[in-house]
């Protein structure tokens, strides 16, 4: 009971000092049999760093049969004070193995609802989104010992196609396009003899892998963490997921990024040094040919995505203020020498 009684008081004294920001709240719940204990998650933009070391308070294991902690970079939280909840990791404690139910309460939604979150169980691939009503709750099978990784916060993520269709995405956490929503996930895998990247479509986007997505032009889609049952594709996949803003100038190989240039996408060699979060991109080792400007893309299976290397009539456009003209999979200049 102190324990709970020091966390509250430390929640007013956090909410004090966040009254006049915005922020997210959510108490996340665990009970086994006639115990209980809860965890405090704080989401606010304004914090000095991941964590607000002055009122994060440290998890005391003291005559209880279960906890529930947040697992950070501190330790073991009994609140902790985030940037973003997105990506928390959550872990318990039980004296003895048996059923335990976690639910949420004294929810604020300030920043974006807290009702888009899910609580994901990292054991099974299982899923609870996180909401007001009483019967949100999650009941699992609690192994004695101590579980630091069980569970993680993670929400849905928008990607935005471009006028092709296309989009390159990474993410830290697996997920998968909503389903029945059109939108088709690919690992690419490099084709140096025809200069073409094959794509094989996968269902699952297992964490920091890198997929091309492909669906309606210029469209927002969802990617959910609900991958229970889904499986990633088999085939090898050349693509490297970017989760956070990296730095490539030290990479030993060419990069190549997904481009649409003259409304035909395609991965083009980048000459920049960094790789923005939630991208992929594709290196090629350095051989003795001259690396390609432009590397086409094609479905390797049957699929109900077109072919973007399908065959078209003749047309220009212009790239770094020079007019080309395009025939099919191949790119010409004025002077009708191959450029591609």
């Amino acid at each position: 009971m102190k324990t709970k009684i020091f966390t509250v008081l430390a929640v007013l004294a956090m909410a004090t000092m966040v009254s006049a920001q915005t922020f997210n709240r959510i108490v996340v719940n665990i009970e086994k049999g006639s115990e209980s204990d809860e965890l405090y998650l704080i989401e606010s933009p304004s914090f000095t760093d991941d964590f607000e070391n002055s009122y994060d308070e440290a998890k005391g294991f003291i005559g209880g049969s279960i906890y529930i902690y947040g697992t950070t970079a501190y330790g073991s939280q009994s609140m902790v004070c985030t940037n973003s909840l997105q990506g928390a990791v959550i872990g318990y404690r039980a004296t003895a193995a048996g059923t335990a139910t976690i639910t949420f309460s004294d929810l604020q939604s300030d920043l974006a609802d807290v009702t888009t979150y899910f609580l994901l169980d990292t054991e099974n691939g299982a899923y609870t989104q996180i909401g007001t009503a009483s019967t949100d709750k999650y009941v699992f099978a609690a192994e004695a010992g101590d579980h630091p990784n069980r569970f993680m916060i993670v929400e849905p993520v928008q990607v935005t196609t471009n006028a092709d269709g296309w989009v390159s995405f990474a993410n830290k956490i697996a997920l998968a396009p909503l389903p029945l929503s059109g939108l088709k996930a690919f690992y690419a895998k490099y084709n140096a003899a025809n200069v073409v990247v094959d794509l094989h479509e996968t269902k699952l986007i297992p964490a920091t892998e890198g997929v091309l997505l492909y669906g309606a032009a210029n469209t927002d889609y969802t990617l959910t963490p609900n991958v229970t049952g889904l499986t990633a594709s088999t085939e090898q996949n050349d693509l490297v997921g970017c989760v956070t803003y990296t730095n490539v100038s030290g990479v030993a190989a060419d990069i190549y990024c997904l481009r649409n240039v003259g409304g035909v996408s395609a991965l083009y060699q980048y000459t920049g040094a960094n790789i923005p979060a939630g991208k992929a991109y594709l290196p090629i080792t350095a051989s003795a040919a001259p690396a390609p400007a432009r590397i086409a893309i094609r479905v390797a299976q049957p699929t109900d995505v077109r072919e973007v290397e399908a065959t078209v009539k003749a047309e220009k456009f212009m790239e770094d203020g020079k007019i080309y003209i395009r025939r099919g999979d191949n790119i010409y200049n004025l002077q009708g020498q191959k450029v591609n």
